[in-house]
């Protein structure tokens, strides 16, 4: 058994036990880089006690996995056992152990390769890549020798946080606890970020959620899915609401959209003027993690990220002189046509919403409801009506002119 060797309070949770691996892996310079990192970028022009930081969502999503894990074992440990393809024997127990810890740790890192202000920058990645790649190249350049003498590795984690070549089934389980439409990390930033902006939007039970929790295996025998208890229906459809209400009246926020725009601006200024058009590449960590909130507040405070910095340092943002409604219709739209052509050249900035960016509830991902290993799906719960009406995909447009 590891022992613990440290607790850190935490507002959502009580307290977060860490054991010595925990510890040295964030106490690491990279890791404490997060604190450096807002969660929600320049939200707090709008709401502005948000000003937590990608550290304490990123343990937030540790004790949260922690916790889911921890519940479906004891709801289903046959199931569970058989998920993971360990069999009942002696050292059942310290194989469990072992992908516990593969879980916190995964859910520990699935965030340190965020750039400067979180989300609002990850537009600046060269190519394709996205933040997952950014952790993965961190983890196995800076945490690969910190797994001497355990039965894991480095290439047991980066799975769950990003598909590889080494994904395997198990891993695909295990990952859906981070990542998927019922993860730890939707779980913990619905909680975390309603708490400390002061709004009830993204409140949920998350003791019935983690209750809750249930284990299905499919038809074919070699996939197994997490869901709900189909008897708790409601907690799928309170933990969806909340996530609308989080879009709808803090992330889609039209001047906290305003200010992701200019924090674009701004940053891309002051990489030009280091002569960057992007972020540096992951085969340059070294560089990459160099930047963070603090650099470039600095770089903005020395004039180098140009107008769109000093509308953040002052807060005069370009404001909102037309929009849509979430579901625009017909007569919106057209007269969304005519101020375009009104304002013309006036306008700084169009921000669009729709179907092809972002949705309420990915059909995709549905969340399965399970009674016996029997699994239905929550937008077919006739039951489930609130589901049904965020299946219509949204539709908003706001246009933007600078004050003056």
């Amino acid at each position: 058994m590891v022992s613990m060797s440290r607790k850190i309070r935490d507002p959502i949770y009580g307290f977060i036990h860490l054991d010595e691996l925990e510890c040295k892996i964030i106490d690491h310079f990279v890791f404490q880089r997060l604190r450096r990192i807002s969660q929600l970028s320049f939200t707090n022009m709008v709401y502005p006690s948000g000003t937590h930081t990608r550290f304490e969502h990123s343990l937030g999503v540790m004790e949260m996995a922690t916790r889911m894990f921890d519940s479906l074992y004891k709801k289903n440990p046959k199931l569970f056992l058989k998920a993971l393809n360990i069999a009942s024997n002696k050292n059942k127990d310290k194989n469990i152990s072992k992908y516990r810890r593969i879980v916190r740790l995964a859910a520990l890192l699935h965030d340190v390769g965020h750039p400067p202000f979180s989300h609002a920058g990850e537009g600046l990645f060269p190519g394709s890549l996205k933040h997952e790649d950014y952790s993965v190249k961190i983890i196995s350049h800076y945490f690969g020798g910190f797994f001497e003498g355990e039965d894991f590795d480095v290439t047991n984690i980066i799975p769950l946080i990003k598909d590889t070549e080494n994904t395997g089934a198990v891993s695909i389980f295990l990952k859906s606890l981070i990542s998927g439409q019922l993860d730890a990390d939707r779980a913990d930033y619905l909680l975390r970020d309603s708490y400390h902006i002061g709004v009830d939007y993204g409140v949920y039970d998350k003791n019935i959620f983690i209750e809750s929790l249930n284990l299905g295996e499919m038809e074919d025998h070699d996939q197994f899915i997490i869901g709900l208890d189909k008897k708790s229906y409601f907690i799928g459809e309170s933990f969806i609401y909340a996530r609308y209400l989080m879009l709808t009246q803090v992330y889609w926020h039209k001047v906290r959209r305003i200010y992701d725009h200019h924090t674009v601006e701004a940053v891309k200024e002051v990489l030009s003027k280091e002569g960057l058009s992007n972020y540096p590449h992951t085969d340059n960590i070294e560089e990459y993690i160099k930047y963070d909130d603090w650099t470039m507040l600095g770089s903005f405070s020395q004039g180098k990220g140009g107008s769109h910095a000093e509308k953040i340092l002052n807060r005069t943002h370009d404001e909102c002189v037309y929009y849509t409604g979430l579901f625009a219709s017909r007569v919106e739209l057209e007269k969304l046509k005519r101020e375009k052509k009104e304002y013309g050249l006036a306008l700084t900035f169009i921000d669009e919403i729709n179907a092809s960016s972002s949705s309420f509830y990915k059909i995709a991902d549905d969340i399965p409801l399970i009674d016996n290993n029997n699994i239905s799906y929550l937008k077919d719960n006739p039951n489930s009506k609130i589901i049904k009406g965020l299946l219509e995909a949204p539709s908003l447009t706001r246009l933007y002119v600078a004050r003056e």
